[in-house]
Order: structure tokens, then C-alpha cells, then sequence
């Protein structure tokens, strides 16, 4: 089983962080690995509880390292995408730009972010 290729071009620019909290909302728990350092060659090596993973889960890592099982990974990708985007967008916000209602936000807000995200290809 492999990852769909559009899967897997929405999950590059994604931070694991971000993957992470779109999994803990879907109930997903267990799935990141933090704080991955190398190991002194003379230091014992280590071992511990593990978790499945599954042929066809994703893998995504930059700081951290998040699975992401098969069945979801085309959800996640989508969700995480867009929630990465309006994050972007919302610097914006903090640079001085002001968006009315960024938060529920109104026909003006929701179709300026709709354009931007176009117009990034996002």
C-alpha cells in the first residue's frame, strides 16, 4: 500500500506539530516521536514500548516524527493544509493588515483568505 501522491504533497510543507494536533482532535494519540537526538556511540542502546505501524501509514517528520495512519492520511493532509495556510494568513494580521473576523470569520475575511490561498497555490 502506498501513500496517494496528493496525500503526500499536502503533507511536505506541513510542520509535525501540526499534524500532531489534527491527530489528537480525530481521538489519535502516541503518534509523534520528540526530541530525536543522535546517540554516542559508547552510550547503551536504547529501548522501549512501541506502537504498530502499519504498511502504508505515512511518516512526516522535521524536529518531531508524526505517523499518520493510511486510512487518514489523505483527511489529515487536507486538514492540516488549510489550517497551515490560515496560520500564514493570519500573520498577516500581526504584521499590521487588518482582516475583519479572522475568527468565524465574515464573507469579507473567509473570501480574502479563498483569493490569497490561490493565489499561494495552498
Amino acid at each position: 500500500m502506498d501513500l496517494p501522491g496528493a496525500a503526500r504533497e499536502k503533507l511536505k510543507p506541513v510542520p509535525a506539530a501540526a499534524l500532531t494536533v489534527v491527530l489528537l482532535k480525530r481521538g489519535l494519540r502516541n503518534v509523534v516521536i520528540r526530541g530525536v537526538e543522535k546517540i554516542n556511540a559508547q552510550a547503551p542502546r536504547p529501548v522501549g514500548p512501541a506502537v504498530a505501524v502499519c504498511p502504508g501509514d505515512a511518516m512526516v517528520g522535521d524536529n518531531d516524527v508524526v505517523t499518520i495512519p493510511a486510512a487518514m492520511s489523505q483527511e489529515v493532509a487536507n486538514v492540516a493544509l488549510v489550517q497551515t495556510a490560515l496560520e500564514d494568513f493570519e500573520e498577516r494580521m500581526r504584521a499590521g493588515q487588518s482582516i475583519s473576523g479572522p475568527y468565524a470569520p465574515g464573507d469579507g475575511a473567509s473570501a480574502e483568505f479563498a483569493a490569497w490561498r490561490q493565489k499561494e497555490g495552498r
